[in-house]
């Protein structure tokens, strides 16, 4: 898995490519909870992520909670990775575009984006 963060002021977004899985989650969880902290939004762009596992829903599910209080947000999932979102009951994090326009969910700080 491949992983790339950027900082900006208080927001953080996180860039993954690969698989979310029983390999991929630890990894992501190590570069990506520790930058976390402190932030004010949380968006992962997974447009190039092509496979979550459940270990990979318990990374997304660990990273919230050391993100304490800022808004998780994940962006561009597609296909099968969205429908597992979705069907996990993640459907609250995914969002069409980071930032803009009205939060499409009504529970806060947690929301999925994808096309």
């Amino acid at each position: 898995m491949e992983i790339t963060t950027n900082v900006n002021g208080t927001d953080l977004v996180v860039s993954a490519k690969g698989k979310l899985d029983s390999i991929g989650a630890p990894e992501f969880s190590q570069i990506v909870e520790p930058c976390a902290e402190g932030m004010t939004s949380v968006t992962l762009d997974f447009e190039e992520v092509s496979y979550v596992s459940s270990a990979g829903l318990r990374a997304v599910l660990k990273l919230k909670m050391c993100a304490k209080g800022a808004d998780v947000c994940i962006i561009n999932a597609k296909g099968m990775t969205k429908e597992l979102f979705k069907t996990a009951g993640f459907g609250s994090l995914l969002r069409r575009s980071p930032g803009i326009g009205p939060k499409p969910f009504p529970i806060p700080h947690f929301y999925i984006q994808g096309t």
